[in-house]
């Protein structure tokens, strides 16, 4: 006899709804979310891809490490910015992916698709079943999750975001069941967390605060066990951070957990303005020994000096001025959105009143405050996507609660009314994943035309480039996708910019469109007014025409071979 049954996956996704489930249908819905958040990761993943910017440089940092290179991809000088735990992830994925430029996607789509779950456990410690669940969807389907790591220029975000959400979700289980194991389970996972970015030690003091809080107030209470938790969570996170740390020191002579904030901070004053051509001078201009600034390594000044010393009169300003930043880009619909921020802010209202549990609101309140770190530096997307956590917590626990303010309304009703009440909130819920679904790929599209332009550059690289030839480029991603050796192209005068070539064995120098405003005088120069000069030889000026892509190529006249 064969008996009719309801889909696995339609079963699975009713339980989504339900107030409470068993075991196994709650390992099914969780099934179905990392299926779909997996399925649309890959769909993303599929077309094919730039890699922008940081991408590239954590590409060519693994080749280098698994190639016997050491930690190098710069002229073959120590690498002191980028942390290693990305570069180690995608080394060992290509032993898988078998291919250089998937394994950032390859990466992107696996930690992308497990990243709902700590925000469901999570969710469920401090909620319900139920919160955790609709807050893992989201997370699934969050257009910032999705597709904003897909083009922000580093694709570290997907196994950091993976990371730190599952360390302060440990953080918070250590918290109520006074764990030792799990206290130190949650230091690891945040010093995982700091090694993929240097943001992580940030939500290290989120989570110390919290332990701390949690032991200190109302009352000290098992404050022997306590401590003990503590010292586990700092002792865990340190003993991962060590090896790194013994590296920096080893070649800068100092003990710190990174070095990329000092040089980040030095670089970027000018984007706090939202200024592209101040930025290029800033970051790629050349200093008085001839090296841009960028990778000039000077490390002489800590943050807090320079927050304390000759930057001290900016900071008032420019945290104001990332206030601004941080608004207008949180009211973006593929951020955040407002139908989003309203959701929250019912949840954490909801919160108050139904759940009444003040640790986990301190806890979302620290994760919220990180937010303060990030505005002495910059304000970009990728930056405020930590914080979003309590946002997705609290949109979840908001439809928690309309569902158990309608099944207390509809219990002593009709059951056809109960069935229509579910049925309205599986629709309403059904809308806003449609939703979210809708403005990523929409910010797909968007990003999908700006590639155009590497591709077009890259090929004729590619084809016209002998392949030991390297490439003073505007950033790395048109010498990656050509195969060819990086330079960076600084922002100085021809004859400079020639000098500093030579000297690094550079043999071609290629600008692209989207650089062309942001440097008005190299552009104006080497673009608009293309030609052979006495040590540039013109090779190609593409986007004679509207709609071509834009970007010009040369060759350095008695250039020394590659090094």
């Amino acid at each position: 006899m064969i008996r009719a049954t309801e889909p696995r996956t339609c079963r699975a996704a009713s339980q989504l709804l339900q107030p409470s489930g068993s075991s196994r249908g709650t390992a099914a819905a969780l099934g179905v979310i990392v299926g779909i958040a997996f399925a649309l990761r890959l769909a993303y993943a599929i077309p094919k891809h730039v890699c922008f910017g940081d991408e590239a440089c954590y590409i060519w940092l693994a080749q280098s490490l698994f190639g016997g290179q050491g930690y190098t991809y710069y002229a073959g000088t120590p690498e002191l910015h980028f942390p290693p735990l990305f570069p180690l992830v995608l080394g060992l994925l290509n032993f898988i992916v078998r291919d250089w430029e998937a394994v950032t996607r390859a990466a992107y789509v696996a930690c992308g698709a497990l990243l709902p779950l700590p925000v469901y456990f999570l969710g469920k410690l401090m909620y319900s079943r139920r919160a955790g669940l609709i807050s893992a969807m989201l997370t699934a389907l969050m257009p910032a999750f999705a597709v904003g790591v897909l083009f922000g220029e580093t694709m570290s975000e997907p196994l950091y975001l993976l990371c730190m959400f599952s360390g302060l979700a440990l953080t918070y289980k250590a918290a109520i069941s006074k764990s030792l194991g799990f206290a130190s389970a949650a230091g690891a996972s945040l010093g995982l967390a700091n090694l993929t970015r240097s943001e992580g030690q940030v939500y290290l003091l989120a989570g110390l605060a919290f332990l701390v809080g949690l032991s200190l107030f109302p009352r000290p209470r098992d404050f022997g066990r306590r401590a003990l938790q503590v010292a586990l969570y700092l002792a865990m996170f340190l003993a991962v951070a060590a090896p790194y740390m013994l590296y920096l020191h080893s070649h800068t002579g100092q003990w710190s957990l990174d070095t990329k904030s000092m040089t980040s901070y030095t670089t970027t004053r000018a984007l706090v303005n939202q200024d592209g051509v101040g930025f290029q001078r800033d970051t790629w201009g050349l200093d008085d020994s001839g090296e841009v600034h960028y990778f000039a390594h000077g490390f002489d000044q800590g943050l807090l000096q320079l927050l304390t010393g000759k930057y001290k009169d900016r900071v008032l300003t420019d945290i104001q001025k990332n206030l601004s930043t941080v608004w207008a880009l949180l009211v973006r619909p593929w951020i955040c959105g407002r139908y989003l921020m309203a959701l929250a802010l019912i949840g954490f209202i909801a919160s108050l009143v139904i759940w009444r549990r003040p640790g986990a609101e301190f806890l979302n309140f620290l994760v919220m405050g990180t937010l303060a770190a990030v505005l002495v530096f910059f304000v970009t997307e990728r930056f405020l996507y930590g914080i979003l956590l309590p946002v997705l917590l609290w949109s979840g626990c908001a439809l928690d609660a309309f569902a158990l303010g309608m099944e207390k309304y509809c219990s002593r009703r009709s059951q056809v009314l109960q069935r229509f009440a579910r049925i309205a909130l599986m629709a309403f819920f059904a809308v806003v994943c449609a939703y979210q679904t809708h403005q990523g790929y929409r910010r797909f599209l968007r990003k999908q035309p700006e590639q155009n332009e590497v591709w077009a550059a890259a090929d004729w690289l590619r084809k016209n480039t002998p392949s030991d030839a390297v490439v003073m480029t505007t950033n790395t991603e048109v010498a990656f996708h050509a195969g060819r050796r990086w330079l960076p192209l600084p922002v100085a005068e021809r004859s400079r910019v020639v000098e500093y070539g030579r000297r690094c064995g550079a043999t071609y120098l290629c600008l692209r469109g989207r650089y062309l405003d942001r440097r008005p005088e190299q552009g104006a120069e080497l673009f608009d007014g293309a030609r052979d000069f006495d040590t540039l030889e013109l090779l190609v000026k593409s986007g004679l025409e509207p709609g071509d892509p834009r970007f010009v190529a040369y060759r350095l006249k008695n250039a020394a071979p590659p090094r």
